[in-house]
């Protein structure tokens, strides 16, 4: 959400904040509010150190989307298609659907070596006037692997108001505590 009197930069704050924390930079995972997941197994997170424990290099959470959507995401070009998990020989921020390399969307889970802090560092104001970690991405796939890990579960786009509503909806009805009340809530709307 857009706050007054402050400059936006995309991902390059929250991750270069994380670079602050850190007395030696280290791999870390972050994720953006912006994307919910209900899986039917683990946690995406915990399914993602896993593979980098495997892989040792980093990994960005990804989900196949319709071409006409490849303008709201980073979008990759995997060295495999269809895998789980693959190579990524590009990535590209919001691209047009005429000029997208897949439909394969980057969808807020990461897993990053510490040379994205040095690539932050140098990236210039890209799509959107904003500083992009996509193009850090890019960078430094010229120096390391980076690795595209495709999610299985639902997500919701938390971006978009019917995204969020949807997962709101979904966590409620979910919920131990208030859940049966919630659905019975729901139910009782469809009448209204």
């Amino acid at each position: 959400m857009p706050q007054p009197n402050t400059k936006r930069s995309g991902m390059r704050s929250p991750t270069k904040s994380a670079a602050i924390g850190f007395a030696r930079p280290r791999v870390f995972s972050t994720s953006t509010a912006q994307h919910t997941r209900f899986a039917p197994s683990a946690c995406s997170r915990s399914l993602m150190a896993r593979k980098f424990a495997d892989a040792q290099c980093s990994i960005l959470g990804v989900e196949e989307i319709a071409r006409e959507q490849t303008g709201s995401y980073g979008i990759v070009k995997p060295e495999r298609a269809g895998a789980e998990l693959s190579a990524i020989n590009a990535i590209v921020e919001k691209p047009a659907p005429a000029q997208a390399p897949s439909t394969l969307a980057v969808v807020g889970r990461y897993i990053l070596t510490p040379k994205v802090f040095d690539k932050l560092a140098a990236v210039k104001p890209g799509r959107g006037g904003e500083i992009q970690l996509t193009d850090a991405i890019a960078a430094l796939l010229a120096q390391e692997r980076v690795m595209a890990y495709r999610f299985s579960g639902r997500r919701y786009d938390c971006g978009s108001k019917l995204g969020y509503l949807q997962a709101t909806v979904e966590l409620g009805a979910k919920h131990g505590e208030v859940g049966e009340g919630f659905t019975r809530f729901l139910a009782g709307r469809r009448d209204a």
